[in-house]
């Protein structure tokens, strides 16, 4: 059984529905075959079955069981996930958000193993600067991905590197940007690295409109979520790891 066959068994588990797994279970139960269902999950879900079959003609009902229990174990891990709003700009009396800055700088002090910065614009943020600093100093393995100046081919007037880090982090963390020839392009227009997210250790994700800018973080308005917990940290950082391992994103230097 190749490593590529369980993935997709997992992933089929996190997200086909409940209901249709379950029909996919009775369906292999009377008939001891991959039934035939039909819409986008049910075909996705039977082809998974097909492949399955192939190399394990005699596991289906296992399988079909297998992908009841991981569903049930995805939907817990769902439930235990908390979502936050997060929130630059005038306080509102009614409803309390969480402080899209305050946010920022509890991930960075928090993380223990990883961190993942992306942004497209980045300067006047001492406070952010002295929380890598102190993430550096416990050897948290940092990647910044960030938009490059104008006249290194990107579309912001400076390179944010210098401003986010100093002169004396830059060569303690790995720096990715996306070139130019990889970006898509039309009618002379290209695009642009303008995603705002922080993941911390798989656990913690903020993403946001928020520039890490001191005019984001402190006087416009800017709104976003944060995520504790659950699946999502996890595939956001490997969304961004695929790219630079694809080529997509190239490391500075």
């Amino acid at each position: 059984m190749s490593d590529e066959l369980i993935e997709a068994a997992v992933e089929v588990a996190r997200e086909v529905p409940q209901a249709l797994l379950e029909r996919f279970e009775r369906e292999v139960a009377r008939n001891s075959a991959v039934p035939r269902l039909v819409g986008p999950a049910g075909e996705r879900l039977c082809a998974l079955g097909e492949r399955w079959a192939a190399t394990h003609p005699d596991g289906l009902a296992g399988l079909a069981l297998a992908l009841r229990v991981g569903a049930k174990v995805a939907a817990a891990e769902r439930a235990r996930q908390r979502v936050d709003l997060v929130w630059t700009g005038p306080h509102g009396e009614r409803f309390g958000l969480l402080r899209i800055e305050e946010s920022l700088l509890d991930i960075i002090d928090a993380v223990e193993r990883r961190l993942l910065l992306v942004t497209f614009a980045a300067y006047e943020v001492d406070d952010v600067r002295k929380a890598l600093a102190r993430a550096a100093e416990r050897g948290v393995d940092v990647t910044v991905i960030t938009e490059h100046a104008k006249d290194q081919g990107g579309q912001v007037a400076f390179d944010p590197l210098p401003s986010l880090f100093g002169s004396e982090l830059l060569d303690k963390f790995e720096a990715f940007y996306w070139p130019a020839e990889t970006r898509p392009a039309v009618d002379g227009r290209c695009g642009t690295l303008h995603a705002k997210t922080l993941v911390g250790d798989d656990d913690e994700l903020l993403v946001s409109s928020a520039n890490f800018t001191g005019n984001a973080l402190a006087l416009n308005m800017e709104l976003g979520v944060r995520v504790r917990g659950g699946p999502l940290p996890r595939r956001v950082r490997e969304h961004f790891e695929e790219l630079m391992t694809g080529g997509v994103l190239r490391k500075v230097g």
